[in-house]
């Protein structure tokens, strides 16, 4: 009985030290940063505001990042202002993350997607292009490439919110 009554009350001295020791101070683990939320490198503009080169205005009208997947869908407007149709497809597109990574593209999107070759001068066009992310992505910079030396770069906040992660214009 002796023998039983000593592990008792060993046993709950161990238990006791070990919610004592849980309770007050126990390193608790480490909690990841939250990721950064400001477009990377310089930026020219953001959803909503056009951006001129010559020969060429862009502007992303909406962005759509659905909640769990990786990706991120942008509605964009060219107009060609110049004699030359701009380059808009996938290899004239890229999305730039706060890591030095890029986002791929991909191929749909919620709507049309946008054609590999710009409207004819003096036209427009809107399309969808999407963009491959890693999960969690808060923030990206969209650099397009319609003519070889011509570069635009829109920074691009992505919500974290569910009813807030599509951004209209």
């Amino acid at each position: 009985m002796a023998t039983r009554r000593t592990l008792l009350a060993w046993g709950g001295g161990v238990l006791a030290a070990g919610l004592l020791g849980a309770a007050c101070g126990e390193p608790k683990a480490a909690v990841a940063p939250a990721p950064a939320q400001t477009p990377p490198g310089p930026v020219d503009g953001g959803i909503g505001q056009p951006i001129a080169r010559p020969g060429v205005t862009v502007t992303v009208k909406r962005l759509n990042a659905p909640r769990g997947t990786f990706y991120v869908t942008l509605q964009i407007e060219v107009q060609s202002t110049g004699t030359a149709k701009p380059a808009i497809g996938a290899e004239a597109t890229k999305l730039e993350l706060p890591d030095g990574r890029s986002g791929k593209a991909e191929l749909g999107g919620p709507g049309s997607e946008l054609p590999g070759t710009g409207p004819e001068p003096g036209q427009s066009a809107v399309g969808w292009r999407t963009l491959g992310v890693p999960d969690g992505t808060r923030a990206a910079t969209l650099v397009l490439t319609p003519f070889e030396g011509t570069v635009i770069r829109i920074g691009l906040t992505i919500p974290e919110r569910v009813e807030d992660r599509t951004v209209d214009v």
